[in-house]
């Protein structure tokens, strides 16, 4: 079965933004994906959108997650964070399948087999509905497996 930590920031902030774009929960949820893009060839893409029926769902506190197939096995045992401090405030994810990021932190490579399949793994949210998010705002501490930079990137 796969595997997604949601933290209780996480929910708590992503709740707050459904508020924001007054989105019910109930046929909402906030969608975690990976795209082909950016200097190291991968990027993460977030969004309030509606559940898709292949979606992978990871539920807390009323708020789901949803990962499409395609980027489940490039998110398989990360941690969805909120981190916020003076520098930014931001999603973080820390995904044990990354390799390295770019300078800016806003792309990122992905580790062995996993990378080989990830030249053909897209999100599966339409550019309307998500927004490309950094992989951690600058100066925010790092945990293994969480990039963040502050160097601008030219993509």
């Amino acid at each position: 079965m796969p595997q997604l930590e949601v933290t209780p920031e996480a929910v708590k902030w992503i709740r707050v933004f459904m508020e924001m774009e007054r989105r019910d929960p109930k046929d909402s949820g906030f969608r975690l994906g990976v795209r082909g893009g950016g200097c190291s060839g991968m990027q993460y893409m977030m969004g309030i959108t509606a559940p898709k029926e292949t979606d992978h769902v990871f539920a807390s506190e009323g708020i789901r997650v949803l990962v499409d197939p395609k980027s489940m096995p490039l998110l398989e045992g990360a941690r969805l964070h909120f981190l916020m401090k003076y520098q930014g405030a931001g999603f973080v994810v820390m995904n044990p399948q990354v390799a390295g990021a770019c300078g800016c932190g806003t792309s990122f490579a992905i580790k062995g087999e996993a990378g080989a399949a990830a030249g053909e793994a897209t999100a599966a949210t339409a550019a309307a509905e998500a927004l490309p998010i950094g992989v951690a705002p600058s100066g925010a501490p790092h945990a293994e497996g969480e990039h963040s930079h502050a160097s601008p990137c030219s993509q």
